[in-house]
């Protein structure tokens, strides 16, 4: 009854100060397991506090340690989701605990949608916040995976695994990965001295849907691929991800800064998509449509003068054009791979990359179609 009492006149005073703010902010005490209150840990109370601060203010920075970074950056934008009114959300801790004298909250950010006239909360985000006993500061940086639950490392030379499942013996694995990134490399390039100058990190996942689990969070509807950082999320138990590490190496050469179109273009053709080859991919991509579909599929992106629809197209059509500008892989013309991955090309749509480079828009499309049909002989 005490802890009830206590509850109960803690969250009025709460509802009196936040009366705005509560709207997303409701139930955060309530909702908190009892265990937590029968302990009466001040360090526990303290580091709640902070998270409640953290949540509530404006200056998010001012209650983290380390804000100036990459990871911090990432873990706003997506847990404070700028595009939408922040009364849609609630956030809830609902367990905590404590490892290297840091306090480890686990929280749920519920989102308020409107699905047919009816307002439906579902979990947007699951994410673990750490809070240091010493300062009562929240830890936001990448050092964060020290502090999760059920994380695996194991180093390579050269090559870094992290992972939220158990890893076997990669050195198999590793190997191929390793002769895939000098081949691919040497297509492109890059050469050695670049590589070991950016050790490849792999976030190695149990499905394709939880990638965000090296920042704490888990999100449901995406993942993450940091190649700035040269980092790549591998998803379903494998390290192996061609089209992720074609990514990482063209990095090394633009910087972020490479037009959606050839960029994924580039690593479907030359690194397939998921467990696929380039091959494979196709003919599932093109399953189920007739000729007549393609043909106008075709003529709509090869005649695209909008280059915000870049990242619209589906990456086989994205394969097909860079397939057809270089024909083969394994003469890759390095004047061409210049120009189309120079920053210049980054805001041109696909008929101006066509201009640009002074291509046959005619012999693009016989080439594309000429592979579609050779793909069932």
């Amino acid at each position: 009854m005490i802890i009830k009492y206590f509850l109960s006149l803690f969250f009025l005073f709460f509802l009196a100060n936040y009366e705005i703010k509560a709207q997303y902010f409701n139930d955060f005490y309530i909702k908190q397991q009892l265990g937590f209150y029968e302990e009466k840990d001040s360090k526990a109370y303290n580091a709640l506090e902070v998270l409640r601060k953290f949540i509530l203010e404006k200056d998010k920075s001012a209650f983290v340690k380390n804000s100036s970074n990459d990871y911090f950056e990432k873990f706003i934008s997506i847990v404070f989701n700028p595009y939408l009114s922040q009364n849609f959300y609630s956030y809830i801790p609902t367990t905590y605990y404590i490892k290297n004298n840091v306090i480890v909250f686990e929280m749920d950010v519920i989102e308020s949608v409107e699905i047919n006239n009816k307002i439906i909360n579902i979990v947007y985000v699951n994410t673990y916040i750490p809070v240091d006993f010493k300062n009562n500061l929240i830890l936001l940086d990448e050092q964060n995976i020290d502090l999760l639950p059920n994380i695996n490392k194991r180093n390579y030379e050269g090559i870094s695994i992290i992972s939220n499942h158990i890893l076997s013996n990669n050195k198999g694995e590793i190997l191929e990965i390793k002769k895939y990134i000098r081949q691919k490399s040497k297509a492109l390039s890059i050469s050695n001295k670049t590589l070991k100058n950016g050790n490849l990190t792999i976030l190695a996942s149990s499905n394709l849907n939880d990638g965000y689990f090296y920042y704490g969070i888990n999100k449901y509807i995406n993942y993450v691929n940091n190649y700035s950082n040269n980092k790549i999320f591998a998803g379903n138990h494998s390290l192996f991800y061609k089209h992720e590490i074609i990514h990482y190496l063209l990095n090394f050469k633009t910087k972020d800064k490479i037009n959606p179109i050839i960029d994924e273009g580039l690593a479907t053709w030359l690194g397939g998509s998921t467990k696929y080859s380039y091959n494979q991919f196709l003919k599932k991509s093109l399953e189920g449509k007739s000729n007549s579909e393609i043909d106008i599929i075709i003529d709509n992106f090869l005649s695209d003068d909008n280059s915000e629809n870049n990242n619209k197209y589906e990456y086989f059509i994205r394969a097909l054009f860079v397939n057809a500008v270089f024909k083969s892989e394994k003469i890759l013309d390095q004047t061409i791979l210049n120009k189309l991955i120079s920053e210049k090309m980054y805001v041109l749509s696909v008929n101006e990359i066509i201009e640009e480079l002074n291509l046959d828009k005619n012999e693009l499309r016989t080439f594309i179609k000429t592979k579609i049909n050779n793909l069932n002989n």
